[in-house]
């Protein structure tokens, strides 16, 4: 019993350890944000994709509206889960031409430059593994 317990706090004071690393929740962070933050952008820019971001997150419709104070609504949710992939595919294309198109002349050749020293990684990496990724 008290290998058991030992054994659970340790797992637990080392998931904590990961997650405030950022080794936890940020999985979702996504491919263009780390390589836009790199981009030197100005507070003003800052703004303006953080406000393109809240407002896109805000008009997306997820499954959880279909929970309501009177009940649940299966249509609704069916309906909402079927195109949920799709909405945000096009709600991702939507903010990435919108972020695009905040970026100067030159942050626009050095997001280019950073996207292929990243494909270019990624490339070594599966090459690496055998290419079991491909």
């Amino acid at each position: 019993m008290k290998k058991l317990i030992i054994g659970l706090a340790t797992v637990s004071v080392l998931g904590v350890s990961l997650f405030a690393m950022g080794g936890g929740c940020n999985k979702k962070a996504g491919f263009m944000k780390p390589v836009i933050m790199e981009l030197n952008l100005s507070q003003s820019q800052k703004e303006q994709i953080q406000e393109i971001h809240t407002k896109s997150k805000n008009a997306m419709e997820t499954p959880s509206d279909a929970f309501s104070e009177s009940g649940f609504d299966k249509a609704k949710f069916i309906k909402i889960s079927k195109s949920f992939r799709e909405r945000r595919i096009e709600q991702k294309a939507e903010n990435m031409e919108k972020i695009y198109n905040l970026l100067t002349d030159e942050q626009r050749v050095q997001f280019l430059k950073l996207i292929k020293e990243r494909k270019s990684r990624r490339g070594d990496m599966k090459h690496r593994r055998g290419g079991f990724m491909e």
